[in-house]
């Protein structure tokens, strides 16, 4: 179960640090507020991620080349080096694979074979050696630390879609409190940044990393770059969702939605230190001893309860294994 979104995070931490009077122009608005969410929810995840266990693993797959030996890593793959392992499909089943040993760059080999031997990572890529010889749908399976999004508030109603040259054209009925702020918050970035993503009502992603060219404030439409093309997978999503009449929202950046990825207990956290992050802006001091010292509590005790993932099933634990032999169980011992 994920978080609430973030516009209903940063109410919460605006409330609990009297920061809930602001505009574009005094206070501490939205994008600080985003802001500060993200830097808790990056120290937040790269805490998790660094202990030893399988949460947050995703898999993916992509076609194989005659030839070809590089690769793209998947956008959502953390620090595009947390992979767990690389597997080739050699055959028509699901375990017909062969799982690829890590090497170096420099120890890569390219003579004609049909399975390859190791991988290595260079600059987002993942490089096969040898390169197969035979084309192959699905033949590279990735497995690999999942990278959270980044989290950003609603900028926007996406209501339609032109194919070529791309441009979502976005819709505010102004009729609340709620439209108009949104408005502002569209208004505010997407004629300075470089990507947007389109999100729907819960956080899920149907576009990512869309490069922007501009922003028309009187025709609320954002125009891609004259080349970008929507991937076929995330247009054949889009299409349908606006077909269906769904709610989908543009948030800013290249990865990124109105929801964290985390479990709802870490709202704590991410609200928490908001709270801090916006106490010291307003008194412009330090950070206490005693509030960095209340943050590393909260941080361990979510780390602890990623840490205690224990797996459904036991080995069996062999008491007596000091016999030299005890037939019929040979050499282990008897329990």
């Amino acid at each position: 179960m994920a978080t609430r979104r973030t516009e209903l995070l940063i109410a919460a931490s605006r409330s609990l640090s009297y920061t809930e009077d602001y505009s574009l122009t005094e206070g501490w608005n939205n994008n600080v507020a985003v802001d500060l969410m993200n830097l808790g929810l990056d120290k937040l995840y790269m805490a998790i991620t660094e202990i030893d266990n399988p949460a947050n693993i995703e898999e993916y797959s992509q076609d194989t080349v005659a030839g070809q030996q590089s690769y793209d890593i998947p956008m959502d793959v953390q620090l595009y080096v947390r992979i767990m392992d690389v597997r080739y499909l050699w055959g028509t089943q699901a375990y017909e694979f062969v799982t690829l040993r890590q090497g170096m760059i420099q120890d890569r080999l390219d003579y004609p074979i049909n399975v390859p031997d190791t991988y290595c990572i260079r600059n987002g890529k993942v490089l096969l050696s040898p390169a197969p010889s035979l084309s192959k749908i699905g033949g590279l399976i990735i497995n690999y630390q999942k990278r959270m999004r980044s989290l950003d508030i609603r900028r926007g109603r996406v209501v339609s879609r032109t194919a070529s040259p791309v441009s979502f054209t976005l819709s505010f009925v102004a009729q609340s409190q709620k439209d108009t702020d949104m408005r502002e918050n569209a208004e505010s970035v997407l004629d300075k940044v470089d990507y947007c993503c389109i999100v729907d009502v819960h956080g899920l992603p149907i576009v990512s990393g869309i490069p922007i060219f501009n922003y028309d404030f009187n025709t609320q439409v954002i125009n891609a770059l004259p080349d970008y093309v929507i991937p076929p997978a995330q247009l054949a999503a889009l299409d349908l969702a606006l077909m269906s009449g769904a709610q989908l929202y543009v948030t800013q950046g290249i990865y990124s939605s109105t929801h964290s990825q985390l479990d709802s207990q870490c709202e704590d956290f991410l609200i928490e230190f908001t709270v801090k992050r916006f106490l010291r802006l307003q008194s412009n001091t330090s950070e206490t001893v005693q509030a960095m010292e209340e943050e590393k509590q909260v941080l361990e005790r979510l780390v602890n309860a990623y840490r205690r993932y224990r797996p459904t099933q036991y080995p069996i634990r062999w008491i007596q294994n000091w016999r030299q032999s005890s037939y019929p169980f040979g050499s282990r011992g008897v329990f």
